[in-house]
């Protein structure tokens, strides 16, 4: 990846952005209004990789560019585009299987708020967008921009999206349920102590001379409580 100052000369009509080596080829190219933005990749294999606009220095035109993002063997990228952090966003996925013949048969599609995935560093594996269902082992569309998305067949109908499914949903409920009963637990009123007389009724005591109960330490005493001799052991033996 490459991103340019726009010094463009005026008497030219073409010029070169990027240097590309044999085999590369460019994937997408954006524009940055605020400087602000979010770059975001998005692979083949299903991974998302999202960070700051900040972390790519801009470069002379004849340069080659950066890396933007690790990819795993046999991926490739198949969208980049720049979102702004502030604005309502959301990705867009379509898993599909790579040996038929019609990319559109079984497929399954994802609607993802922005939000849901976390920034990373610069040339990393980024995160996991979308799992694959049986018979399923490469995403053939993605898109992450802001709203309101809209998706069309290749006969340019209209195809009505699914509702956006955060990532963390599940992991959401199970612990709005464990915080629910935590909740809950706390806010039972608290009873009122006993008296102490009450406290120490029908326990065993140590320390009968001054009647004690068990576990509480006997100042004139050498030898440790009979009942809980661990936890009651006298602490000198000179008298108190």
């Amino acid at each position: 990846m490459k991103r340019v100052v726009p010094d463009y000369p005026a008497n030219k009509d073409e010029l070169e952005v990027i240097t590309l080596k044999d085999g590369d080829r460019i994937v997408g190219a954006t524009e940055l209004r605020t400087g602000e933005e979010d770059l975001v990749f998005i692979t083949s294999d299903a991974q998302l990789l999202r960070y700051q606009a900040s972390q790519v220095r801009p470069q002379g035109r004849p340069a080659g560019g950066m890396a933007g993002i690790k990819l795993t063997a046999g991926a490739d990228v198949i969208s980049f585009t720049a979102v702004d952090p502030a604005a309502d966003a959301v990705v867009f996925t379509v898993a599909g299987s790579t040996g038929t013949l019609d990319s559109s048969a079984g497929t399954s599609a994802k609607l993802t708020p922005f939000d849901q995935y976390p920034r990373k560093g610069r040339a990393t594996g980024g995160v996991r967008c979308q799992r694959f269902l049986k018979g399923e082992d490469v995403l053939i569309l993605a898109w992450a921009g802001t709203t309101p998305a809209r998706a069309a067949q290749k006969t340019g109908a209209p195809v009505e999206l699914p509702a956006p499914t955060p990532a963390a949903t599940a992991r959401a409920l199970r612990s709005r349920s464990r915080s629910t009963w935590w909740r809950a637990r706390r806010a039972r009123p608290r009873q009122a102590p006993p008296p102490s007389a009450a406290r120490t009724a029908g326990r065993p005591t140590c320390c009968a001379r001054r009647g004690r109960p068990a576990g509480r330490s006997a100042r004139r005493r050498r030898a440790p409580c009979a009942v809980r001799p661990r936890r009651c052991r006298s602490r000198s033996g000179r008298a108190g």
